[in-house]
């Protein structure tokens, strides 16, 4: 293909250029095609959720500490409520809990405080996949209506969100 004056010949044929990614050449001219833009949609879609996807597990990622700290986390959840349920007894503190009495803290605290962060976490995961699902349900609505601005713009606004939560 060269380029002649803002026309683009290809082989034997000179054409004005293509005007978008949605556009096929037909009977000598550029015409929409329905597919094409579907593609075109379906692609923008799955670049934003991609996005979207990013920003959510790079704040998991923050909030757990990785997944061995998620595994170290949940452990100590368990024990600590195993050993709540089981009315604190003294005689068997479980390792975690044991770990977790410093400063000062006796075993109920600290079983207790284990319990509470392990409680926190799980309501900040919530938060981060409800995020995560309605950004996506909004970002296949916009794209779908054809704004595609707007999704971008959308999705650049919820990433900004995701980073400026006070994630513990």
């Amino acid at each position: 293909m060269r380029v002649v004056e803002g026309l683009h010949i290809y082989g034997n044929e000179m054409r004005t250029p293509r005007p978008d990614d949605n556009h096929r050449w037909d009977n000598g001219e550029w015409v929409f095609d329905e597919e094409l833009a579907a593609s075109t949609r379906e692609r923008l879609k799955l670049r934003l959720y991609e996005r979207i996807d990013r920003a959510c597990n790079a704040a998991l990622e923050a909030l757990s500490g990785g997944s061995l700290r998620m595994a170290e986390y949940d452990i100590a959840a368990i024990e600590a409520m195993t050993f709540k349920a089981a009315g604190y007894p003294a005689a068997s503190i479980p390792p975690s809990v044991c770990s977790w009495m410093i400063e000062g803290r006796d075993a109920e605290q600290a079983a207790n405080e284990i319990i509470d962060k392990a409680g926190q976490f799980k309501k900040d995961v919530y938060a981060l996949r409800e995020i995560r699902l309605k950004s996506k349900a909004e970002v296949r609505a916009l794209v779908s209506d054809g704004d595609e601005r707007e999704a971008n713009a959308y999705v650049a606004q919820t990433i900004s969100q995701i980073s400026q939560m006070p994630w513990r």
